[in-house]
């Protein structure tokens, strides 16, 4: 398994059969990128074009990538008047090249791409957006599903001279919703990185040409749609790498389709995709040296997708830029300090507990009013992150529902720019569920955001610190919220805070909630911890000893209380363990 192409080959174009053209194609060996030869033609005053008869209908839904080379760019005409085109016909025939077609002016003298490899390009077309808005057409002009033909055409202002001067080398289909590329396994137990797609793309005779290619300043360029891993068991596959910039191509008529990154996997295999480095653990992670991925504008927006549950992917320390859909919805993908440009959606969660959103940053987003740049059902892992409004567009900076659990968390969350009044279109947060109540717990130092509802009831309750006092060493205690109980575990509660020995502070292997802040001991041998917890909670706390400590052991005990009031306190009374002590 390794780095492989997935778009489909139509023609290489190393014979002249199956291609027609105004004039007879004709065969070149010597200027070529791909294969061992292109179809050439002379383009000139009167317009030329050279097509590739596929044999059949079938070729709607597609993006399709056409390999030129042109050695006149300067003397095409302009983009506009229809210099360089890419070509869609229902006939097959020689002679029959401008006849029923349909067209796409992709460049001119004035607009030419730059080349990646000695004059060659690459023009990515989708044959559904040409059908749509065409700059040509004649005769009867066919539906996508009716073309059998496709190919370039090209006029130049004057007659060149009698030779040729343009060449196509290949031309490949990629249907929607198709990986372009795909990076499977491991590089030799290791982690595959973008150079390692470099390495392919650029080796001899292959047929990735330029599909994904070096760019200015260091940079990569894609014109296809990356995935990491497949679904095929028995399998691990694994992607890291830091500090690069990805540029997706710019490419006019193709479909937003091509701009994407999907992490795939599947029950019985392991996917691991690293964008940069992770520091630190809990909440003090902190994510650097990440990836910068953009397009280079608003009409080319780019998606990533990460919410395969059998699939792990980590993003630290990244700039996104021109985004439209993020989708982190599973437990295994990590959102940490990252940027977030002029993006449109993120999809943080559907089900509680989902992707970790820590220390994230979005500017400017690309939303509407009522519109919100970040959906999740539950505020509590959406943290230490800054939503800055954008007041050209509007819209809300998180949208909660329209399912969520009736308790919250909001951890040090900055709104800036959003309305202030409650029930405005544009306020920090939505919560979109119709009926019920909500209560979101404050942490400390968190301000209460601006809101609009749906319909349900919305209390926000400020943090409070809870004090547990007389502790022996070596003593466990977890506490837990009665109000958050698994619903496929009856009598199982979500722990919130605990500390697994009393006297060191140690957060131990089988830790869950927030770590206690731990003191001591006093003067009696005895030791204190504090806790953040939201205010009105229904807590159970359980200590927990099963060391010989004070020459006895001592019972397991649970005590339950709410966090009504800020500052609240418990004296432990650990019980000594007499039927331990005294089994007979």
């Amino acid at each position: 398994m390794a780095v492989k192409d997935n778009r489909n080959l139509i023609d290489p174009a190393d014979t002249t059969t199956g291609w027609f053209a105004s004039s007879s194609p004709s065969q070149d060996t010597e200027v070529f990128y791909e294969g061992t030869a292109s179809i050439g033609e002379q383009m000139s005053k009167t317009k030329r074009a050279v097509l590739y008869d596929t044999g059949g209908t079938g070729l709607e839904n597609s993006n399709y990538y056409f390999l030129v080379n042109c050695g006149i760019v300067g003397q095409l005409e302009t983009k506009a008047a229809g210099g360089f085109g890419v070509r869609f016909s229902s006939e097959s025939t020689a002679g029959d090249a401008d006849l029923n077609f349909f067209e796409v002016y992709v460049g001119g003298s004035d607009s030419w791409p730059i080349a990646f490899a000695g004059g060659w390009v690459i023009f990515v077309v989708d044959i559904n957006k040409a059908s749509e808005s065409p700059d040509a057409t004649n005769g009867t002009v066919p539906a996508p599903t009716a073309v059998r033909s496709l190919g370039i055409t090209g006029d130049t202002v004057n007659n060149t001279r009698n030779t040729d001067n343009t060449w196509i080398d290949a031309i490949f289909q990629l249907p929607y919703n198709t990986p372009g590329f795909i990076i499977e396994g491991t590089n030799a137990g290791g982690d595959y990185n973008f150079e390692d797609i470099i390495s392919f793309a650029e080796a001899s005779n292959n047929q990735g040409a330029g599909a994904f290619r070096r760019g200015p300043g260091g940079s990569y360029v894609s014109s296809v749609p990356l995935q990491f891993g497949n679904t095929t068991t028995g399998h691990q596959h694994k992607f890291s790498d830091t500090n690069i910039t990805l540029l997706w191509d710019s490419q006019e008529f193709s479909n937003t389709e091509i701009y994407k990154f999907t992490v795939e996997g599947v029950s019985g295999s392991n996917t691991y995709v690293t964008a940069g480095i992770l520091s630190g653990s809990g909440d003090d992670r902190v994510g650097t040296q990440g990836w910068v991925v953009q397009a280079e504008s608003t009409a080319n927006r780019w998606s990533f997708q990460a919410n395969n549950i059998n699939a792990n992917t980590g993003l630290y320390g990244c700039s996104f830029t021109h985004g439209d859909l993020y989708s982190f919805q599973t437990s295994n993908t990590y959102n940490i300090s990252n940027f977030y440009i002029d993006s449109s959606r993120i999809i943080q969660s559907t089900t509680v507990g989902e992707s970790d959103f820590l220390k994230n940053t979005i500017i400017q987003p690309n939303t509407a009013i009522n519109v919100a740049a970040l959906e999740s059902i539950d505020l509590t892992k959406i943290k230490f992150s800054n939503f800055n409004f954008n007041t050209t567009r509007g819209g809300h900076a998180i949208q909660v529902g329209p399912s969520n659990p009736t308790t919250m968390t909001l951890t040090e969350d900055v709104f800036t720019g959003y309305s202030g009044t409650t029930g405005n279109p544009n306020t920090a947060l939505y919560f979109a569920n119709t009926t019920g109540g909500v209560t979101v717990s404050l942490a400390t130092g968190t301000s209460e955001p601006s809101y609009r509802t749906a319909g349900i009831s919305v209390t926000f309750a400020a943090s409070v610190t809870g004090t547990i006092s007389n502790l022996l060493e070596k003593t466990e205690v977890r506490v837990y919220d009665l109000g958050d109980e698994d619903p496929n575990i009856p009598g199982c509660y979500a722990e919130i805070a605990g500390i697994e020995n009393a006297d060191v502070g140690d957060v131990g292997d089988n830790f869950s909630g927030s770590l206690a802040n731990q003191s001591g001991p006093d003067s009696n041998g005895r030791y204190t911890i504090t806790f953040t917890v939201g205010l009105n909670k229904n807590l159970r706390i359980k200590f927990i000893n099963s060391d010989f400590v004070d020459n006895n052991y001592w019972i397991a005990d649970n005590v339950e209380i709410s966090s009504g009031t800020d500052n609240f306190s418990i004296q432990a009374a650990q019980r000594v363990d007499r039927v331990f002590a005294n089994p007979s």
